[in-house]
């Protein structure tokens, strides 16, 4: 905030400002937009520093019939089985994309093995012992079902947590590594775009670069990692179908 302040020359009464204060009203949308444009950039840009692994739903409940007409989904209201809804199976409230999937017999000690995401969606079939496949679909992970109860294992892209209404800025974290000259250029950005200023489009601009400076130095790291793209399908990491479906 004081760079932004500097930015917008607002650093009066030593730095604190008379405008652009910390105790403003508008300076906390300012500072929560700001923070929620630059993670989507950088994770529209491929950087993975927003991803959580291994959260687990234990025990989903095995649909009552085996019948190819039934699709069992997963909201923040609940799981749904294709005959009720059991509230106490929700999604995190952080999640923005589920990434991948993973799935065991329920409430054992076997290892989590990976489910397949199917490109044209999840088939129509009766249900057999495990999920298999699964889909992201209108909000919600949608899955064939299973006649098993099944233990499930999430990684997800998650939505970095706000600064909250009575927080104290001073104290209060940004958790973007080395994010102040983005954040600083976009705060003085809403704040001299909302007022008209002629000089709006070049602190977006500064933005942008300082934003990208960031993506940079992501992508050298990431460089140094071979990747190899995983085939469409591949099904139970790389485990034989008849394995992975036993």
């Amino acid at each position: 905030m004081n760079l932004s302040r500097s930015i917008v020359n607002d650093a009066f009464r030593g730095g604190a400002g008379r405008i652009l204060t910390d105790q403003a009203s508008f300076t906390l949308p300012y500072l929560n937009s700001a923070q929620r444009s630059l993670q989507d950039k950088l994770a529209n840009a491929g950087v993975a520093n927003f991803v959580k692994d291994n959260y687990k739903l234990l025990g989903l409940p095995a649909v009552e019939q085996a019948d190819a007409t039934v699709q069992v989904t997963i909201d923040w209201q609940g799981y749904y089985n294709g005959t009720e809804t059991f509230p106490n199976f929700t999604l995190p409230q952080d999640l923005l994309v589920p990434l991948d999937l993973r799935e065991r017999l329920g409430q054992s000690n076997q290892r989590f093995i990976r489910m397949f995401r199917p490109p044209s969606g999840i088939p129509s079939r009766q249900q057999i012992g495990v999920l298999g496949e699964w889909e992201w679909r209108n909000y919600k992970i949608a899955m064939c079902g299973a006649t098993q109860i099944r233990d499930l294992q999430l990684r997800y892209e998650a939505r970095l947590p706000l600064i909250g209404a009575n927080a104290n800025l001073a104290e209060s974290k940004i958790l973007i590594r080395d994010s102040t000259n983005a954040m600083a250029w976009r705060v003085a950005y809403l704040f001299a775009n909302a007022r008209g200023a002629q000089q709006a489009p070049m602190l977006n601009a500064e933005y942008e670069k300082s934003a990208a400076e960031i993506i940079i130095r992501n992508t050298r790291a990431d460089q140094r990692i071979q990747f190899r793209r995983q085939q469409f399908g591949d099904r139970g990491g790389n485990m034989p179908l008849g394995t992975y479906r036993s």
